[in-house]
C-alpha cells in the first residue's frame, strides 16, 4: 500500500473512532541501508499541537519487534530540534503477537480498523469485530496472496482440501498470509471452507470452468508495473515468458518482435540494482519486464507464465487476434 493511501486510511479511522485529524508530510531519509528504505517509509505527523515521526511498515508480514529495535538507530534523529515527541508505527496489518509486544514496549501504533495504541495522546482502541464484519461485506477483489491461492488451485498445484499451513509451504507465503487469504476467499464466496477441529480446510470446486467464471470478476491484473531493458541485461534465469511472448507459445499467435518476461518483486529489485530501465527502448535487442504482484514462477508452465494469470494480464486487450489467442489458450486448460 502506498504511503498516501495508508496515511489517509489511518486518518479516516482516527476521525471515526475519536474525531482526531492528523496532518502529515512525507520525509526523505538519505544515507540509510537499502533494507531500511525497503522496510519503512517516514513522515512527520502533527496531531493537535504534538508532532510525531510516522514510521510506515512496508512489509508487515515479516515485521519483528526485536529487529525493529535495531533498525531504530537509522531513523531520523528525534533529538535534533525537529520537535518530535516520539515515534508512531503505521501498518495495514500486524500479527496479534507483534501488537501485544508493541503495547508491552509502549511503542505507539495505528492499524486502521483494527487497533489504535497511542499512549502519549492517551488513546487505545480496538475494533476487531467491526473490521471482520466490514471485510466480509466489502471484499470486491482478491488481494495478491488470495489470488495466488486460487491460481494455484486452477493449475492443480496442490491437493484439496488444504490448510493455511500447507498452503504456506507450497506457495511460500507466511501462514498468517494464508489464513487471511482464506478469509478473503470465503468472503468472496468462491470456495468452501470447513473446520476439522482447530484446522480450517479449503476446497475449490472441481469444475474449473465454473470456478473460473465465478472467480474472474474478483481477480486483479497480476502486473504491478512494466519497464524496458536491453535483452542482455536480463539474466537467463529471470526470463520467464509473459505477455505476447508466452501467448505465442500457447496459441497460433505470431511470435512478437521483442520478448516479454515476468518477475516477482525480489527479482525486480535485483535487476534495478544492476541496470536502469529505459522506457523509450523499443528495438529488436530489447525486452519488456513485467513486475508481478505474486511470484509468476510458482505457476510457470514450460518457461511461460500460467495461462490464467496471462489472461488476467491482458486486462485492456483491444487487439482481436490477441483476444482470440487468449481464448484459445484458456479453453485448452479448462
Amino acid at each position: 500500500m502506498e504511503m498516501n493511501d495508508l496515511v489517509n486510511k489511518m486518518n479516516m479511522y482516527l476521525k471515526e473512532v475519536i474525531g482526531l485529524n492528523v496532518d502529515y508530510q512525507s520525509l526523505r531519509v538519505n544515507n540509510v541501508p537499502v533494507y531500511i528504505s525497503d522496510t519503512y517509509s517516514f513522515c512527520a505527523l502533527r496531531a493537535g499541537k504534538s508532532k510525531f515521526l510516522g514510521v510506515l511498515i512496508l512489509d508487515p508480514e515479516n515485521f519483528k519487534t526485536s529487529v525493529f529495535e535495531k533498525h531504530k538507530r537509522y531513523f531520523p534523529d528525534l533529538d535534533r530540534d525537529r520537535g518530535y515527541e516520539g515515534i508512531v508505527l503505521i501498518a495495514n496489518e500486524l500479527s496479534s503477537f507483534a501488537r501485544k509486544r508493541l503495547v508491552e514496549m509502549k511503542i505507539p501504533f495505528v492499524i486502521p480498523n483494527v487497533q489504535l495504541y497511542w499512549p502519549e495522546l492517551g488513546l487505545e482502541f480496538r475494533s476487531f469485530a467491526k473490521n471482520k464484519t466490514t471485510s466480509k461485506e466489502t471484499v470486491e477483489k482478491l488481494d495478491p496472496a488470495a489470488q495466488a491461492v486460487l491460481i494455484g488451485a486452477l493449475n492443480s498445484r496442490y491437493e484439496q482440501p488444504i490448510t493455511p499451513k500447507e498452503l504456506s509451504e507450497r506457495l511460500f507465503y507466511s501462514a498468517m498470509s494464508m489464513t487471511r487469504a482464506l478469509d478473503k476467499i470465503e468472503s468472496a464466496d468462491i470456495a468452501k471452507i470447513e473446520k476439522s477441529g482447530k484446522k480450517r480446510l479449503l476446497s475449490f470446486s472441481k469444475d474449473k470452468q465454473a470456478l473460473w467464471q465465478k472467480a474472474t470478476p474478483k481477480l486483479i491484473n497480476p502486473i504491478r508495473e512494466k519497464a524496458r531493458f536491453y535483452e542482455d541485461d536480463i539474466p537467463d534465469e529471470y526470463r520467464l515468458k509473459a505477455g505476447e511472448s508466452a501467448l505465442a507459445n500457447m496459441s497460433m499467435l505470431v511470435t512478437p518482435r521483442t520478448n516479454t518476461y515476468a518477475v516477482d518483486r525480489e527479482k525486480w529489485k535485483k535487476i534495478q540494482k544492476q541496470k536502469i530501465p529505459n522506457f523509450e527502448l523499443n528495438e529488436p535487442e530489447t525486452c519488456e519486464v513485467q513486475v508481478w504482484r505474486y511470484d509468476p514462477d510458482l505457476f510457470a508452465d514450460r518457461n511461460c507464465v500460467d495461462v490464467f494469470s496471462l489472461y488476467l494480464s491482458f486486462e485492456d486487450v483491444t487487439d482481436e487476434r490477441v483476444e482470440m489467442a487468449l481464448n484459445e489458450a484458456l479453453e485448452a486448460k479448462l
